[in-house]
């Protein structure tokens, strides 16, 4: 997979060496499939904001029924779900910003890889 060519600032230049670059993950990395994206902007500040989120379904209890053998040795547990006990929910993955540029390269990436070009 390539990426765009982006300018690198000075004091980053400096840093690379010979020419590797390692790849740390933020403590706050997350990974997940998202089943909605929303994209708002540019705000006063000039920053665009993509929203990812899915569709989860929840359930938030269980009911149980536990009846034993008439020998007293074996238990056996049923549980059900009922409808009011489970619910569907939009959970918020990520949110990430980025200037108007950095959004048209963005967006540039995506077209090219949906298109099957992967230069």
């Amino acid at each position: 997979m390539a990426s765009e060519p982006m300018d690198v600032p000075r004091h980053m230049q400096l840093k690379l060496g010979d020419g590797q670059l390692e790849h740390v993950r933020n403590s706050n990395y997350v990974s997940g499939v998202a089943t909605h994206v929303m994209v708002g902007g540019p705000t006063p500040d000039g920053m665009i904001h993509i929203h990812f989120s899915r569709d989860n379904f929840v359930i938030l209890r269980e009911t149980a029924a536990i009846s034993t053998a008439e020998d007293g040795k074996k238990a056996r547990m049923i549980l059900e779900i009922k409808e009011d006990d489970a619910k569907l929910v939009r959970e918020d993955i990520a949110a990430i910003s980025m200037t108007e540029q950095d959004f048209a390269r963005f967006i540039g990436v995506l077209t090219k890889q949906a298109s099957g070009n992967k230069e």
